[in-house]
């Protein structure tokens, strides 16, 4: 049995290039044959031409003795707007049509062209030829006015299915903050099938792959905060782009390294439970020094001194652990400590730590 999928689309307002053999069209007409199982992919595409539009609606009539609608989705005109947006669908049996509306919300906005208004997807359920016809297209401006466009003259077909990734993102950049953030930033590609950008982490090498190392982000924006990261460690991430296929098409992966930011000492993990766990305080002297470390209670009152009077090269990363014993060897009760650093050049820095058992 022949199984195959189709990518659609209809243009509004462009030329008409060519037409593959098999595929008949006009303006607003698509008619094709089809076998059982075999699926159609439409993208309702807006060029240029069409402005300041906030919102749309859409039928187009179909066979439904051998089609059925299948997943609809908003295009990225939608989904990389900044504001909120009305979606609605649903089929009409009484002319067999699917009728979409869509529009962006709040005061004063609006999208350009170009860009995909809808992805839709069709599949077969008979042997035959079928049609998709688009009946209405209306578009509307901030105002309700309808916007005007050259109407639809062109589409693609692309036989089988879509093996092609969108192209990668550009200016991918990694930049590091205080306080353990990183921001990452990235230009998504122009492509009409252009879904979603995916962005992986590992430590001390890029990842491999679209399935390699930690998820950061996935979405259509073009910037995000990577925050809670371990200080002074590198990371390594890697963007990738994909399409609106099942399963989607990754494209090559783009990648950048960024250092979080050392801000002299922290300890972590934070709160820790001594029964299952110690808890590292982690430094780096801005100079050479003499440094000794003490835990001290919430009272002011010393529990156990750490390091002390040890000589100390300057910008180099260190650590300490405490296991939540005093100087005697006891264990400490629950509660809040204060852990203090303090060199013979002057240098103070306190922290605190939680004990939770």
């Amino acid at each position: 049995m022949r199984s195959s999928s189709f990518l659609l689309i209809f243009l509004v307002g462009s030329t008409l290039r060519a037409q593959p053999v098999g595929v008949r069209f006009d303006p607003s007409r698509l008619t094709t044959n089809v076998a059982v199982g075999d699926s159609f992919r439409l993208a309702v595409v807006l060029n240029s031409t069409a402005t300041f539009v906030r919102g749309t609606h859409l039928k187009i009539e179909f066979s439904d003795t051998v089609l059925t609608p299948g997943r609809v989705d908003l295009g990225t005109l939608f989904t990389q707007t900044s504001a909120a947006y009305f979606f609605d669908y649903h089929t009409d049996t009484r002319d067999s049509s699917l009728v979409l509306d869509a529009a962006v919300l709040g005061y004063g906005r609006y999208f350009n062209g170009p860009g995909v208004l809808f992805w839709i997807s069709f599949h077969a359920l008979g042997v035959g030829d079928i049609q998709l016809i688009i009946t209405e297209l209306n578009l509307f401006d901030v105002d309700g006015d309808s916007v005007e466009a050259e109407g639809f003259a062109g589409y693609v077909k692309v036989a089988q299915s879509d093996e092609w990734p969108p192209g990668p993102v550009t200016h991918f950049t990694a930049t590091a903050g205080r306080d353990g953030h990183i921001f990452l930033s990235w230009h998504n590609p122009d492509d009409f099938d252009f879904r979603e950008t995916m962005i992986r982490r590992k430590v001390g090498e890029f990842p491999n792959s679209h399935t390699d190392g930690d998820i950061v982000y996935a979405g259509p924006a073009e910037g995000f905060h990577d925050t809670r990261l371990q200080q002074g460690i590198t990371f390594y991430y890697q963007a990738y782009s994909y399409d609106d296929e099942i399963p989607p098409n990754y494209s090559s992966g783009v990648g950048d390294t960024a250092t979080t930011q050392f801000l002299g000492t922290y300890a972590a993990p934070n709160p820790f439970n001594p029964d299952r766990e110690t808890v590292k305080i982690a430094f780096m002297l801005e100079e050479d020094a003499r440094l000794t470390i003490e835990i001290f209670d919430a009272f002011g009152r010393r529990v156990i001194t750490l390091i002390e009077d040890e000589f100390i090269w300057a910008r180099e990363q260190n650590q300490v652990f405490w296991d939540g014993e005093n100087q005697r060897g006891d264990q400490v009760a629950n509660g809040v400590y204060i852990y203090r650093l303090r060199t013979n050049r002057g240098y103070k820095r306190i922290g605190k730590i939680g004990v939770v058992r």
